[in-house]
């Protein structure tokens, strides 16, 4: 079980920097909240949030602490039908609208820092969307490196089914998934097939609770070790040593099935699922340093 109380704790205890600048913004109606500290960006970080989540669930702790590293600034995204983003909640025309949307975003950060390098950073299931944005989409957005954190890659990760809990997060129900497939994608686009089973507490925050197919499509990779395996792109995978969604064996043995040198691997060995948003991320800013080298 994720747990959500002991991170709600902590995240409150959190005093805000007063040396972080942070505003909020429209990008092509998406919202998003820049975070900066420095007058010179040399890497944009732009960060996706996990399943049912938005920006206000802690990403804004994630991007702060990014930001205390170096010349960085954080933006981060809330998901279109999710946060203060548009569109129904849990919800999307289609999986490649959303994967549309991060193209959108990226093309914007390049456009405001046209000489700094663009990482794209997603936690949980918004690793998935990430992996899916580069990997199904013609044509992929352009990016230094990918970051995967503690990343959820949905039910299609080998192994998965096996781990089956009776009181998992998330929930599926097959029949809407199935006859969208039989249809082509034009049935069933908006049926509510998955749910994620967040305390009431958060639900009355705003956090979505139920997806429709598209939007489970979108986040979900549909061949996780085919698509790991595909990335050109350098990429850090960062598992939480404690992660209490998903066991570590399960994506550490998909990422050796991958075989893919682009993918480097660390473990944060302290950190939870979530917990891993507030943790230190010497291990990204590390990264994002190694692959500045390489540019």
């Amino acid at each position: 079980m994720i747990d959500f109380s002991g991170f709600e704790t902590r995240l409150a205890a959190l005093v805000p920097d007063p040396l972080t600048d942070i505003h909020d913004e429209s990008i092509a109606g998406l919202h998003t909240r820049w975070c900066n500290r420095s007058p010179s960006v040399e890497d944009v970080v732009i960060v996706y949030h996990g399943g049912g989540a938005m920006i206000d669930g802690g990403y804004e702790q994630l991007g702060t602490h990014l930001c205390r590293s170096g010349d960085i600034t954080a933006c981060l995204v809330d998901i279109r039908g999710h946060g203060h983003s548009p569109g129904p909640r849990g919800q999307a025309p289609s999986p490649m609208a959303a994967w549309d949307d991060v193209a959108t975003v990226v093309t914007a950060a390049r456009k405001r820092y046209p000489s700094a390098r663009v990482h794209l950073l997603g936690h949980s299931s918004g690793a998935g969307l990430i992996l899916n944005a580069i990997t199904r989409r013609p044509d992929p957005p352009d990016v230094t490196s990918i970051i995967l954190l503690a990343p959820e890659l949905g039910p299609f990760l080998p192994g998965k089914k096996a781990h089956a809990d009776p009181d998992a997060f998330a929930t599926a129900r097959l029949w809407p998934f199935v006859i969208n497939a039989m249809s082509g994608g034009r049935l069933c686009r908006h049926t509510l097939a998955v749910t994620l089973n967040y305390p009431k507490a958060l639900a009355n925050k705003g956090f979505v609770t139920h997806y429709g197919v598209a939007m489970a499509q979108a986040l979900t990779p549909s061949q996780p070790v085919a698509q790991l395996s595909r990335l050109k792109t350098p990429t850090l995978v960062c598992l939480a040593g404690r992660d209490d969604l998903l066991p570590n064996d399960l994506l550490t043995a998909a990422i050796a099935s991958a075989s893919n040198p682009n993918i480097g691997i660390e473990t944060s060995p302290q950190s939870t699922h979530l917990g891993i948003l507030l943790d230190d991320t010497t291990a990204i800013t590390d990264w994002m340093a190694r692959t500045a080298r390489l540019s």
